[in-house]
């Protein structure tokens, strides 16, 4: 998630704690199992958030963070969260 040291350890662990609640939540309510989660840093989020889902198979979910977006830091605890939920919501319509 971090290889590039683009993250300060404070919001890495941050970002770690909010996806993984978020993941367990709503992996719950989709009755969704085994989908990787791949969060990433990268320069193309979202304008508007910093952030960017893609979900290209049923097992699969990536996840873009750009904490350099002027509008990441303000709501990355909010967009992140929704974010992971529409992606897995993707992964499951992918099932059937």
């Amino acid at each position: 998630m971090n290889a590039g040291g683009h993250l300060s350890p404070t919001l890495e662990n941050e970002v770690r704690e909010v996806a993984q609640a978020a993941l367990i939540r709503q992996a719950a309510r989709l009755g969704l199992d085994g989908v990787d989660v791949a969060l990433s840093v990268s320069p193309w989020g979202l304008p508007e958030t910093g952030i960017f889902g893609y979900a290209p198979l049923d097992h699969l979910v990536q996840i873009t963070l750009d904490p350099h977006n002027p509008h990441f830091a303000a709501g990355w605890r909010t967009e992140l969260p929704a974010t992971l939920a529409h992606e897995l919501h993707h992964a499951r319509r992918w099932r059937g």
